[in-house]
């Protein structure tokens, strides 16, 4: 009889632990399936770049990349950038942004306030392309993972206010430390809606790392020039310099498009 007793005991001791450890486990299981994601994301990649040199070779690739997606593209290796605005719009501005581009962060310093208004009043929708200029010219990591975070930060909800955070906390050029996740995380606690655990794990196991790839390798593949590179309605602007664009004239431009 004392070893069913003993069983019994035991057993309900590993049930007291399993409880216990219920929340952590099942985030430790969210981010290992989202990392098998990632590389199962990866892998599909790689074959789909070898079907397509493959084909290459025979003359009928865009046949078959239309066949693949329906679209003339891999959902696995589209990019998709970061919309903020009313999506009905009438305006679409389009902005290729680094967080450590000193003039990306004067972009926003002089146009952000315009751009949230004519937002508010449904006039103009923007997407965000957020791409590693500074990383791939000057060396570092702080552009793609300050993009990783703030991709995290859309998952959140709070996209637009941590974008604010991140330029109001630019370093110098010559330093990289937004490459710190721990530095990231910490200017994040100056937005109330990202204090959550998905936030922390998403932006510690860099879930957001392959979005961020996909969009600064566009980037890097479309010949544009170094960011900000800032578009109304597919037309490029001159938003730098004495002769740039001025917020006044950004408004009147999407004022009209409106009607």
């Amino acid at each position: 009889m004392s070893a069913p007793s003993a069983w019994i005991a035991v057993t309900a001791g590993s049930q007291e632990k399993r409880v216990g450890d219920d929340g952590a486990d099942r985030e430790e299981l969210r981010v290992q399936r989202e990392l098998a994601r990632q590389d199962n994301r990866r892998l599909r990649t790689l074959k789909l770049t070898g079907l397509a040199v493959f084909v290459v070779g025979v003359g009928t690739l865009a046949g078959i990349a239309t066949a693949v997606t329906g679209e003339g593209g891999s959902e696995t290796t589209q990019e998709r950038s970061v919309t903020t605005g009313p999506e009905h719009a009438r305006a679409t501005l389009t902005v290729y942004e680094d967080f450590r581009c000193p003039g990306c962060r004067r972009f926003e310093e002089r146009f952000g306030r315009t751009v949230e208004e004519l937002q508010r009043s449904g006039k103009l929708r923007t997407e965000h392309h957020l791409v590693a200029h500074v990383d791939d010219t000057r060396g570092g990591h702080g552009s793609h993972r300050a993009a990783e975070a703030a991709l995290c930060a859309l998952d959140e909800h709070e996209f637009a206010a941590y974008r604010k955070v991140l330029y109001g906390d630019q370093p110098p050029e010559r330093e990289d430390s937004f490459a710190s996740r721990e530095h990231l995380l910490r200017l994040a606690a100056k937005v109330q809606g990202l204090t959550v655990r998905e936030f922390e794990t998403c932006v510690r196991h860099g879930l957001q790392s392959g979005r961020a790839d996909r969009m600064n390798t566009a980037y890097a593949h479309s010949g544009r020039p170094g960011p900000p590179v800032v578009l109304l309605d597919g037309k490029r602007l001159a938003v730098s310099g004495r002769d740039g664009l001025t917020p006044r004239q950004l408004r009147n431009s999407v004022e009209e498009k409106a009607g």
